[in-house]
């Protein structure tokens, strides 16, 4: 059936839909950082399902899920699991915890220490491709999903917003698909 597809919905964050607002400390990306690790791999499987179901009463079939809350490969799971559960078509992003170049690196520090992750550490790629091995579903497509920071060399664009980005995760992984910096240089790892 043919339908709306939403190319940008962070469908775990459903969980805080109504506290969030403009305010500097209560805005989305403070929200995010300060709630986010508290999110469940079961809580997140649950908010999928909500916007998902909520995606398809409104005649969006397809969704790209940017799961910009995964602390590891239970939670991609969950939001997988999820998928399955609604006929919605999901591209799934696999993110890191939820930290944002907005945050002081005090702050991303905290994010990723409670999601038992160093602040510089690479995504391990691993984790991708061996879940899109175990979820061959015709109504899935997943890659990983990144954020640019600003002032940083990018693949495109110019300002001081951050770039999101989604790649598609190949069986092998063939591509480079995570950099970090480390003592002023970056490394690619997959």
């Amino acid at each position: 059936m043919p339908g709306f597809i939403d190319t940008h919905w962070h469908l775990w964050f459903v969980l805080f839909r109504g506290i969030v607002d403009d305010l500097p400390d209560t805005g989305w990306f403070p929200t995010k950082a300060r709630l986010g690790p508290f999110v469940r791999a079961e809580d997140q499987e649950a908010a999928v399902q909500l916007s998902l179901v909520e995606a398809l009463s409104t005649g969006i079939t397809t969704v790209h899920n940017w799961a910009h809350n995964i602390a590891g490969p239970a939670d991609a799971e969950a939001n997988v699991r999820a998928r399955s559960e609604v006929p919605a078509r999901m591209h799934f992003s696999y993110g890191t915890p939820s930290t944002h170049p907005g945050l002081s690196p005090k702050q991303a520090t905290a994010v990723m220490k409670h999601a038992g992750k160093a602040l510089d550490e690479p995504m391990d790629m691993r984790d991708v491709a061996a879940l899109r091995e175990r979820w061959p579903d015709p109504l899935l497509t997943s890659g990983w999903g990144s954020v640019v920071r600003p002032g940083r060399r990018r693949r495109s664009g110019s300002g001081s917003s951050p770039r999101r980005a989604s790649y598609p995760c190949r069986s092998r992984c063939t591509a480079p698909a995570h950099a970090t910096r480390s003592n002023g240089s970056v490394r690619l790892r997959c």
